[in-house]
């Protein structure tokens, strides 16, 4: 038999002294038959003997949540001292933003006996109240990026339905909601993620049963929301390089009841088209480093450091259209510069590889398309920003074409250059234009 470690005698100080500070001079409960053999060792009377309070004291708590506040107040200056100011500017940053655009809750169809009702019934046991716009308001804001915003009645515990993803449930901003009361985040019944974070997922559209890469997985939010739409039925390899990161969204992964996804701590990048394991992927989910200007104020904007990220993502795509089975892609950026976004896309799609590939219409239903600066892909991409109540975000949608689609006359596959919603037919590259329209595309 093992034996029992005693506590360090510097615990056993920190512990009575906090019974003390909490309690008075002993604790009510914890430690009364050694008081009944203390007295009696001492001789003192029920008359001498001092009595406990019953309550805790008022002035004990104070002082132990004085005693908090200073400890923290230290954990943050070290905090500083280990970081550096920038990172502490980007973390202030980014805590900026999460105050002005609002909180969005995923249901999470994962977790047993989790349904619609039972969320609006345990959220109204915490004194939320749920609010239902009116049928006008709903057609109007369907047809406006920002949804309902700016008719949703003031108060911390208002929450309403997404009007675009009605799964997913609305709270206000960081700072204006109260939701650490509700015990459905703690359960995964609820998944805190971004609105334009959603897309990219919703885009790929990976069925039950698919075998899919999520190229950058850390830290999964994507990779339970794929997870959740496959009803943890086939396969998602999920990757990072970073060990710790991919235990720790290993760890959120399992509170939310997923269970098809292998963890590969790994670089992308690393990983070989040849791999036994990855023959059957057909679905991969691409949202690679980027400069993050869609979700910090202060994001990063050396021309330099732009272009090494953007030429990163053109690899990354790149790479994983040389998987034997892709046949479909969604990258994605949480940026709104356009060097990561429809520039990249453009860059792919005049590569050898992506002439391969058509780029698909991304969510049709969402108002906000690409730059128009860029015609040839513009209305096939989807965009948001701050405006649209949720992050800057970019999402565009790679499809492999059928091995039947070539050109009757060079039997090369074609490639779709799109136009303002149309197709034109491109042979031999971006110098030959002739040809007709393509229906249907």
């Amino acid at each position: 038999m093992v034996a029992r470690r005693p506590f360090p005698p510097r615990k056993r100080f920190r512990l009575r002294r906090l019974q003390r500070l909490l309690f008075g001079a002993a604790p009510a409960r914890a430690g009364a038959r050694r008081t009944r053999l203390a007295k009696a060792d001492s001789g003192l009377t029920k008359e001498t003997t001092p009595v406990a309070p019953a309550s805790p004291r008022k002035d004990g708590i104070e002082k132990v949540q004085e005693h908090v506040k200073v400890q923290l107040e230290k954990s943050y200056k070290n905090f500083q001292a280990s970081r550096g100011a920038g990172d502490l500017q980007q973390f202030d940053a980014r805590t900026a933003v999460k105050r002005v655009v609002p909180r969005y809750a995923r249901i999470n169809g994962l977790v047993p006996g989790v349904t619609w009702g039972e969320v609006q019934r345990q959220l109204q046991r915490t004194g939320h109240t749920f609010w239902r716009p009116s049928l006008s308001e709903k057609r109007q804001a369907v047809r406006r990026p920002e949804g309902l915003e700016g008719s949703v009645p003031a108060g911390k515990k208002i929450y309403y339905r997404d009007v675009h993803l009605p799964d997913v449930l609305v709270f206000r901003p960081m700072g204006q909601s109260c939701v650490d009361d509700v015990n459905l985040f703690d359960e995964g019944a609820l998944v805190f993620q971004q609105k334009a974070s959603m897309f990219p997922a919703l885009a790929l559209e990976p069925a039950p049963g698919a075998q899919v890469i999520d190229a950058c997985a850390a830290p999964g939010s994507k990779t339970s929301q794929m997870a959740a739409m496959m009803k943890n039925e086939g396969t998602i390899f999920a990757f990072d390089r970073d060990g710790r990161r991919l235990r720790t969204m290993m760890n959120l992964l399992k509170q939310r009841h997923v269970t098809c996804v292998e963890a590969c701590e790994k670089d992308f990048l690393q990983s070989s088209p040849e791999d036994a394991r990855y023959r059957n992927v057909t679905h991969f989910l691409l949202d690679p480093s980027c400069s993050s200007s869609g979700m910090t104020a202060q994001p990063i904007s050396d021309d330099l450091a732009v272009k090494q990220l953007a030429e990163n993502q053109k690899k990354v795509i790149l790479h994983a259209m040389r998987f034997p089975a892709c046949e479909r892609i969604a990258y994605s950026t949480c940026s709104i510069y356009e060097e990561e976004n429809e520039k990249v896309v453009q860059h792919v799609l005049q590569d050898q590889l992506g002439a391969h590939f058509e780029l698909e219409a991304t969510l049709p239903w969402w108002p906000r398309r690409g730059s128009p600066k860029f015609e040839e892909v513009a209305s096939r991409c989807v965009r948001s920003s701050w405006e649209d109540q949720t992050i800057g975000f970019f999402c565009a949608l790679f499809v492999k074409e059928e091995p039947s689609v070539r050109d009757r006359v060079t039997g090369r596959p074609r490639q779709a250059v799109f136009t303002a919603g149309q197709a034109v037919l491109v042979v031999g590259g971006p110098e030959w234009r002739g040809g007709a329209l393509l229906e249907g595309h």
